[in-house]
């Protein structure tokens, strides 16, 4: 099994939690560290996706209609996020189903929020059909 294989799906002693990821990978060489800081780089950027969509999808459930007006406005103001975040989290959240963004998540290379925020109005059909036809960030 490739050093990449293992990164992507855990096995011999690659890490699948937080504890794990600071108590027991021991990289042994510098090409083991390099993949491994590349494969956190990769769950930063999906942590960050799936917690832009998942508190616009909350907001977008519950939203002004429950809390009041200016939901996401006083969510932003509350964590520290800007609104223009939050108000990109809503979109990103409208747009994106769940099919959709497990596929931005398991695509053939890390987009970052920033990739992904960019980019909304784009079509997320014809976002994901560019970024699943590229080889790498590079060419999308």
């Amino acid at each position: 099994m490739s050093n990449q294989e293992t990164l992507e799906n855990g096995n011999g002693g690659t890490p699948e939690s937080a504890a794990e990821i600071t108590l027991n990978f021991e990289p042994q060489t510098e090409q083991e560290l390099m993949e491994y800081a590349k494969w956190l780089k990769t769950r930063e950027h999906q942590s960050v996706i799936k917690l832009r969509w998942f508190l616009g999808r909350k907001i977008d459930e519950s939203g002004d209609s429950v809390y009041g007006q200016d939901t996401a406005g006083r969510i932003a103001e509350e964590v520290g996020y800007s609104k223009s975040t939050v108000h990109k989290s809503l979109k990103f959240a409208k747009g994106y189903s769940d099919e959709q963004l497990a596929s931005l998540l398991n695509g053939p290379f890390s987009l970052s929020w920033r990739d992904i925020a960019q980019n909304l109005s784009v079509p997320p059909e014809n976002f994901l059909r560019t970024y699943h036809d590229s080889e790498d960030l590079e060419q999308f």
